[in-house]
């Protein structure tokens, strides 16, 4: 467990420089587009989350796609009408662990809505903004919310 925490430490530190590194001169006011998102940070983010996984003895479980009958919303008829899209655009999911944003990063690599306080958390501030990440107020007057 010693060994699990420690090499997790230093590889999420090691993001984080890396990270830092890349971002040298970004501001943050608008997010990271284009090639240098998808090529550099996102390798970046991909490849250090699966390190972190074999590090922690975490193995992946295969996952099936199942359908489900959704004709009670969208009529009987539904499947005959739509159109599958190639490529999906939004994953919801909850997770109920840390690692379980590491799979997803290591996979995907998505962006996440997160709260607005993580933005000013030492090291993962500037990750999740690197990330692209919706950060939304969770407290506060429902004006603030809004």
């Amino acid at each position: 467990m010693p060994f699990r925490l420690v090499a997790t430490i230093f590889l999420v530190g090691l993001c984080y420089i890396f990270v830092r590194v890349a971002t040298l001169g970004h501001n943050f006011d608008k997010p990271i587009e284009g090639w240098f998102k998808n090529l550099v940070i996102g390798s970046a983010y991909k490849y250090l989350s699966a390190l972190v996984i074999l590090v922690c003895g975490i193995r992946s479980t295969k996952t099936e796609l199942t359908d489900f009958d959704y004709s009670y919303y969208l009529g009987k008829n539904y499947k005959e009408t739509t159109v599958i899209p190639k490529y999906v655009s939004t994953y919801v999911s909850n997770h109920t662990a840390w690692v379980d944003i590491l799979m997803l990063l290591s996979f995907y690599r998505p962006a996440f809505a997160a709260k607005q306080s993580l933005k000013k958390v030492t090291f993962f501030g500037t990750l999740v903004q690197a990330l692209g990440c919706i950060l939304i107020a969770r407290g506060g007057t429902q004006e603030e919310r809004d």
